[in-house]
């Protein structure tokens, strides 16, 4: 199974990860939310970045999911990537963390890594103008 590290400023890791698992379900294993503060500069990010694929389940392959591509959680994993082999998504958001826990038991760290791109950007949406767009019969029953 697919280890997944969660790398955001603030506490939005902690948060997604405990979203997801209230809609899916408790992940026993195998998921570290690891949120930074704005004490961690890029070195100390990175050390906790490391610490954390050294943790439980090291021989088993990993996708970090990160929030801002450029941003210290990024860059940071971006630089722990030279030294370890895991796969690396930017962007994370709800939808993309959901799909890669309902998957990683079946798919490869690279395929998850694929998974997450396609589904963020699937997952992105204008509501209003999708309303606009759909049949009156669609949009009369929903009041």
């Amino acid at each position: 199974m697919t280890n997944i590290i969660v790398v955001t400023h603030g506490p939005l890791a902690t948060a997604l990860v405990q979203s997801a698992q209230m809609i899916i379900g408790e992940q026993p294993v195998g998921i570290v939310a690891l949120p930074l503060s704005a004490e961690d500069d890029l070195e100390s990010a990175r050390a906790r970045i490391a610490a954390a694929l050294r943790g439980d389940g090291a021989r088993e392959e990993t996708l970090v999911l990160v929030d801002l591509f450029g941003g210290t959680a990024a860059n940071a994993a971006a630089w722990v990537l030279c030294d370890h082999d895991f796969e690396l998504v930017a962007g994370v958001n709800l939808p993309m963390l959901l799909e890669v826990l309902l998957n990683r038991a079946q798919m490869s760290a690279a395929e998850l890594a694929d998974l997450a791109v396609r589904v963020g950007k699937q997952s992105i949406a204008d509501v209003r103008a999708a309303l606009s767009t759909a049949p009156a019969s669609a949009t009369d029953s929903a009041s």
